[in-house]
């Protein structure tokens, strides 16, 4: 490789190569291009559902969020989920709402009325 003049000068110079991993940005980031695609994306919702234990009775009431549609997302939340283990049933959706805060009250009032029943998982 040859060497620019300018680095017969300097003792220890080494030739500078771009880098992928600094390559900057076509949008910059306060370009109304960058966050675009946020007022594209379906509302934030909420959702409690419930997963009954079928050999021992108890029930499990539980909360979820997501964008898609309350069914898909009660289906995911109940993918890996540790009661699976415990021997409770799928996941079935109780309410949906866009109000997180509704939702942790519907949560609430599912456990205390499984306590009150003495089946809350």
């Amino acid at each position: 490789m040859q060497e620019c003049s300018w680095m017969q000068l300097v003792e220890y110079a080494r030739p500078q190569s771009p880098r992928a991993t600094r390559r900057r940005s076509k949008w910059p980031r306060n370009s109304s291009h960058s966050a675009s695609w946020v007022s594209e994306l379906p509302p934030m919702t909420y959702r409690t559902y419930i997963k009954k234990n079928p050999e021992t009775g108890q029930v499990y009431a539980g909360k979820t969020s997501g964008r898609g549609t309350p069914l898909r997302n009660v289906t995911q939340r109940n993918y890996g989920h540790a009661y699976n283990k415990k021997g409770f049933g799928p996941a079935q959706l109780d309410k949906s709402s866009t109000n997180e805060d509704a939702i942790k009250g519907r949560e609430q009032m599912l456990i205390d009325y499984y306590i009150s029943l003495g089946i809350s998982g």
